[in-house]
């Protein structure tokens, strides 16, 4: 009888004071009050029967909508998820493409630095043999310059 009064209780109905339910039983003959009893106890059960149906009903249906919200974001996140994906994979290949490009620049200024330091070899390598030329037109120059002095001062001596 504990779930029927807890059922009645929570459909706001207000319970029978126990006075009223023995002064109902004492104004009816007692077969009489036993079957009317019975039947009050077969309405009241069939309410709460019907009450727990409806709360089910209400609670399955809570739950498939949950079920169909979780499914849907579930396959919201796998979109995210593939689109991170493929974001990451173009941003590696990307970044694999600029580590390419860097290599090739690296070797670039290797080989940039070779010539030049092979230039300048060779610019040190001329600048020895111009200063080398210049010691030599020098000595050519004072040793022309001589002989001109030379046959100069024997062509005066002679006149």
């Amino acid at each position: 009888m504990g779930l029927i009064e807890e059922h009645l209780r929570d459909r706001g109905r207000p319970l029978p004071e126990v006075e009223q339910v023995l002064q109902f039983r004492r104004n009816r003959p007692p077969a009489e009050t036993k079957a009317v009893t019975a039947i009050d106890l077969v309405y009241q059960a069939a309410e709460v029967l019907q009450s727990i149906e409806d709360r089910s009903s209400a609670a399955e249906a809570r739950a498939h909508a949950l079920a169909r919200q979780a499914a849907e974001q579930l396959q919201l996140a796998e979109v995210r998820m593939r689109a991170l994906e493929s974001a990451q994979r173009d941003a590696e290949a990307k970044a694999n493409e600029a580590n390419a490009r860097a290599d090739e620049a690296e070797q670039i200024v290797r080989t940039t630095e070779s010539r030049l330091s092979a230039a300048e070899q060779r610019a040190r390598n001329a600048e020895v043999r111009a200063i080398e030329a210049e010691k030599i037109l020098i000595r050519v120059e004072d040793a022309i310059r001589n002989q001109l002095l030379a046959k100069r001062q024997s062509s005066e001596a002679a006149a």
